[in-house]
């Protein structure tokens, strides 16, 4: 077991436990996209975290605000898990 392995704590939040891999296993891959039609097909959890933050701050500035329910219809995609995730943070 490597650094980037080791037990992860109980985390309060999906973006807590983002946060959290982004500290400690930045160049580990968040998510893969083997589609060879995808334009970024792998991305690490320090560059996910990055473009986490990116997709809340839009939401935000769409209106969107603590507690809100946010509707998401997308195929599967990174901008639906970048979304899926913003919208938690």
């Amino acid at each position: 077991m490597d650094s980037g392995d080791q037990l992860i704590p109980i985390a309060e939040s999906l973006p807590a436990l983002v946060d959290f891999r982004a500290r400690n296993s930045s160049t580990k891959i968040f998510i893969d996209f083997a589609a060879p039609t995808t334009e970024t097909p792998r991305i690490s959890f320090q560059e996910f975290r990055g473009l986490n933050i990116a997709a809340a701050s839009s939401l935000h500035s769409l209106g969107v605000a603590a507690g809100d329910r946010v509707a998401l219809l997308a195929p599967n995609s990174l901008i639906y898990v970048l979304l899926l995730f913003g919208a938690q943070r």
